[in-house]
């Protein structure tokens, strides 16, 4: 495409004087036609199951000629987060549990003000397990019987127990 153009004017009044020709030059602006570049990772930090709803989790970052208009967020598990427009700041929006949900998964994009979007960056999120159920006791309920006065010292029950991590 043509950067500029240049072309000369005159100006005539109504008794037929004429001007000196004046050169007048145009250039033209290109217009930003090239989309954000996303520029952060596409994993945000592991968190640790039960840690709570509203944890700010991951920020878009990218890069544009005319600037970041504004950020969106998509993808299978985009319902699980929001995330500010204007700052790119990602939030989870409920309390992470790894036995119902080891990791996400879910897509960024940044637009600039001209209207360009980037390509969607695929991002993931892990939760970790943490140990959050209790030991359970499974010997009986009942000691051995034992004799009166049979001495002190004596052993009178074990207590077994099992649990997800180890007793």
């Amino acid at each position: 495409t043509q950067e500029s153009y240049s072309f000369e004017v005159t100006a005539s009044d109504a008794t037929g004087n004429t001007s000196a020709p004046q050169n007048v030059s145009l250039a033209i602006t290109d217009l930003d036609d090239e989309a954000p570049a996303i520029t952060s990772s596409n994993s945000a930090n592991p968190i640790a199951e039960n840690s709570g709803a509203g944890q700010e989790i991951y920020t878009v970052t990218a890069s544009d000629n005319v600037g970041i208009d504004s950020y969106a967020i998509s993808g299978t598990h985009a319902n699980a987060f929001t995330i500010d427009t204007n700052t790119g700041v990602v939030t989870l929006t409920g309390n992470p549990d790894f036995e119902t949900q080891e990791s996400y998964s879910f897509e960024v994009t940044a637009s600039d003000a001209t209207g360009n979007t980037s390509v969607p960056q695929n991002v993931s999120l892990a939760i970790t397990a943490i140990d959050d159920e209790a030991p359970v006791i499974t010997s009986s309920n009942s000691a051995n019987p034992i004799a009166e006065n049979s001495g002190a010292g004596q052993e009178i029950y074990t207590v077994i127990a099992t649990d997800n991590v180890g007793v």
